[in-house]
């Protein structure tokens, strides 16, 4: 059932009980909207907000599936589960975006989101997916355990939320904070500095990604290990910066580009650059190989703690590398 009520009592009331827990504090200082002025699809299906009514709001339900018939400027508040989303190509616009809130299975489709605060949360949330999600600045899971973000644009960033997938997305810098057996396949990541960060994360995949031509590749730091780093392009100026890192990583089968070594990456983790006898591919090394089975002949020196022991005199095809078992 889909109801439009305006209800103002109603709609802070359900706000405050469901997200008593909440850790996004929002400070009114801040110049967020009040969830009471925001559009909520509720626990029960229905379409809440003040002053609201069926001919006013740019949102439509049809059984399980909620789509926008235009552009909208509230803040949207997704409570219930087991629904679609459907952006229906419109844009969320105004000072935040939208919220999927302690629901599960929900898929949110085709949105652009141009708000300046809170943009694109996934609050204690599992299952769902987001796909062709374009965001301005965020895409945030907290809490939020196997979800799917497919060829969504903007920065992503996962805060206690393990077993996601991020696929096929433009990026412009992923982060992992406290968050373990998440995957990272396959999508184009550019920001002017540290593009990853990895921040006391284990036992994540990042695969067949590419990393634009800027200046920083990947920060790792606190308790993060066995994450393994495979079949990436890397097209970075400097390789990374794990000095606090306590843990062995997998940093193999990538081809790194362009770097300029103008500083030590690290002084205290060792990590691991090959497997398989195959290490990685680094466009400033000139080794020879003598009997032509595509590896060099010496080491290539990272840092005093890590060498690849198997460095390629070729870039390798990414395409066709298998996923690390």
């Amino acid at each position: 059932m889909c109801l439009v009520v305006a209800a103002v009592a109603i709609a802070v009331t359900l706000f405050a009980q469901s997200n008593t827990s909440r850790a996004f504090n929002l400070n009114p200082e801040q110049g967020y909207q009040d969830p009471a002025t925001a559009i909520h699809i509720t626990s029960t299906g229905e379409i809440e907000g003040s002053n609201l009514d069926s001919s006013s709001v740019n949102l439509h339900c049809n059984g399980s599936v909620y789509t926008l018939a235009g552009p909208v400027t509230n803040w949207i508040i997704i409570e219930k589960s087991n629904i679609i989303f459907d952006g229906n190509g419109f844009t969320l616009a105004g000072s935040h975006g939208l919220s999927l809130s302690f629901v599960s299975n929900v898929t949110v489709r085709n949105l652009h989101i141009q708000t300046y605060y809170l943009q694109m949360l996934l609050d204690h949330s599992k299952k769902c997916i987001l796909q062709n999600v374009d965001s301005s600045f965020e895409i945030v899971l907290f809490n939020s355990d196997e979800n799917l973000i497919s060829n969504c644009s903007g920065a992503i960033r996962l805060e206690n939320s393990d077993s996601n997938s991020i696929q096929s997305c433009t990026a412009r810098e992923i982060t992992l904070d406290k968050s373990n057996g998440n995957s990272i396949l396959c999508n184009t990541i550019s920001l002017q500095g540290p593009s990853l960060e990895i921040w006391s994360s284990s036992n994540n995949l990042v695969f067949g990604n590419t990393f634009s031509k800027f200046w920083w590749w990947i920060t790792m730091t606190g308790s993060s290990a066995n994450n393994k780093i495979v079949a990436n392009n890397v097209w970075a100026g400097q390789l990374y910066l794990a000095d606090k890192l306590v843990g062995t990583n997998y940093i193999y089968h990538n081809n790194f580009y362009n770097f300029n070594w103008n500083q030590s990456a690290t002084t205290n983790s060792v990590n691991v650059w090959s497997s398989g006898g195959r290490g990685n591919y680094w466009a400033n090394f000139s080794g020879v190989d003598l009997n032509g089975d595509g590896v060099a002949d010496t080491f290539y020196v990272i840092d005093q703690n890590n060498s690849d022991l198997y460095p390629l005199v070729t870039p390798i095809d990414i395409s066709v590398e298998p996923l690390p078992k």
